[in-house]
């Protein structure tokens, strides 16, 4: 019985953690699209400048795998 309930808990709690990390990329998704995303024709000529002599993390890169990687991919079975 012992077994069969460690057996049980593993898939559901990998399940659980999968559901959450879906969660997180959808309420990520929803938010509104980075500036670094947009066509140039969207931009304005400061926030284009700005984006030239500021180093920071690749929004656009963080934007698109969120949306586009299955959260699968990032849960580990080991969790």
């Amino acid at each position: 019985l012992m077994v069969m309930a460690l057996l049980m808990t593993i898939p559901w709690t990998w399940w659980h953690l999968y559901l959450e990390e879906i969660a997180k990329r959808h309420a990520h998704v929803m938010k509104q699209v980075p500036v670094a995303c947009k066509d140039a024709a969207e931009v304005s000529l400061f926030q284009w400048l700005s984006s030239l002599y500021t180093v920071r993390t690749d929004e656009c890169f963080e934007f698109h795998r969120n949306l586009l990687v299955d959260p699968m991919w990032d849960v580990p079975p080991t969790k």
